[in-house]
């Protein structure tokens, strides 16, 4: 079986967009209010030539490119979510002007387009939208399998050694019939299939490429939405990366309340889940997709061993917070829309900003541990009260305050800006290169 497959998007097409045409502006700039309250931007997803915005899983937009004599930009839009009680598959051209026969007037109705398309989300598309939006590693979603009905939920990349691997994940709701049996799951033979597909002839050279480009293209989309850069996507990105396809798919479980854990998902449902080979990394199980951190091989446990150069690689700014000038970031405040429409500011990283961004995860003081619990713990209350706290921290606790600022920004734009302007971070590489100096560390 030779497999087909494709990603793609003209750069004059990505030059176009660059060029912000209104309506593309006002997709870049789209928030939802998610269940969390969080507000998320629209997942832009590369395609075969085309690119899909989504909202909860819910595709928005089809966005394409002709490169023809006379090059232009277009949009598809099902009708469902434009006009009132239509019924079957259609889909709507939008110049950005008109969908059909309805003049597009602005942000407002882009909005009321997002609340129709989230009416038909159902709880798992919802939950992988969640995953996405927290692993900014996470580089598509929805993946089609051509000559297949079967849709991979999620494409992530994660360090491993010297190599990017690209990773595969299947996501289901904790209450998933296919999760459940006394022998092996249906779940399993889903994830076989998957795996045989991966493993086509020619396959992982062709992915390999595909992947590299949707890498490409999603570093200069994501910059248009003003979102900070995945070290692992830029690196991606590079032509002669170093990409390696992970064949074997993984599950993503979630949805669940402590108090409706049957004794059978114990001792019978997850035991046949990891007899039927899912353990490890490749069974993740979170009562919320909102707890879910997919791994991206860059947060590595810290050893005595490791510990001088990751304080070193963090002390280094302490020279560089102290210099006259340096500002971490700044607020972009677009105006009033003409229609009066006013659009949420982002915060945008200074170059400064964007090195100790890339640094903290490339040294490896991010944690996958869920570290929103030890927010509410007393300790913490303490360490993000005081700074004078800060200079008594272990390197573990540095650890988990790297991790609650870095992750904290996905759900609450600003959290990196607050804390540098409170002296957190500043304190934070201050003590760091004081246990370099004296290695006083506690393990």
């Amino acid at each position: 079986m030779t497999m087909i497959f494709g990603r793609e998007f003209a750069d004059t097409g990505l030059t176009a967009l660059d060029e912000r045409p209104a309506w593309w502006k006002d997709v870049l700039e789209a928030r939802f209010e998610d269940a969390s309250g969080r507000k998320r931007p629209l997942f832009l997803a590369v395609r075969d030539r085309y690119l899909n915005a989504y909202v909860e899983g819910q595709s928005i937009y089809r966005v394409k490119f002709n490169a023809a004599a006379k090059p232009s930009l277009h949009a598809e839009i099902h009708h469902k979510y434009v006009l009132e009680a239509a019924e079957g598959q259609k889909y709507l051209r939008f110049d950005g002007n008109k969908a059909g026969d309805v003049h597009y007037t602005g942000r407002v109705m882009l909005d009321h387009w997002i609340k129709k398309a989230r009416d038909f989300a159902g709880d798992e598309k919802r939950g992988v939208a969640a995953i996405a939006d927290n692993n900014p590693h996470v580089i598509d979603v929805e993946m089609a399998l051509p000559g297949h009905r079967s849709r991979i939920d999620m494409v992530a990349l994660e360090r491993h050694d010297s190599a990017i691997r690209i990773t595969f994940y299947e996501a289901k709701c904790f209450g998933n019939p296919s999760l459940v049996s006394n022998t092996k799951p249906e779940v399993f033979e889903q994830l076989r299939k998957y795996a045989k597909w991966l493993g086509a002839d020619g396959g992982s050279e062709l992915l390999v490429k595909c992947y590299r480009r949707t890498c490409q293209v999603l570093l200069a989309l994501r910059g248009m939405q003003g979102q900070t850069i995945h070290p692992l996507l830029a690196e991606a990105a590079k032509e002669g990366s170093n990409l390696v396809i992970d064949p074997e798919p993984r599950l993503v479980i979630f949805g669940y309340t402590t108090s409706a854990l049957h004794p059978n998902w114990h001792n019978k449902h997850r035991p046949a889940l990891e007899t039927a080979g899912l353990s490890g990394v490749r069974l993740i199980i979170a009562p919320s997709a909102r707890d879910i951190l997919l791994p991206d091989g860059l947060t590595t446990e810290i050893s005595e061993a490791s510990a001088e150069p990751q304080l070193a690689e963090l002390a280094r700014f302490a020279d560089v917070f102290a210099a006259p000038g340096f500002s971490i970031g700044q607020w972009s405040n677009p105006s009033p829309s003409p229609n009066g429409i006013t659009k949420l500011p982002w915060f945008d990283l200074s170059d400064g900003g964007e090195a100790f961004y890339e640094a903290v995860y490339k040294s490896g003081w991010i944690m996958t541990t869920n570290w929103s619990d030890w927010m509410e713990g007393d300790k913490a209350k303490t360490l993000f009260a005081s700074n004078e706290a800060v200079t008594r921290a272990t390197m573990d606790d540095l650890r988990h305050m790297l991790t609650a600022v870095i992750r904290g920004e996905r759900f609450c734009e600003g959290t990196i800006a607050d804390a540098f302007d409170k002296g957190t971070l500043t304190a934070i590489v201050q003590r760091a290169r004081a246990l370099l100096n004296d290695q006083a560390f506690e393990k």
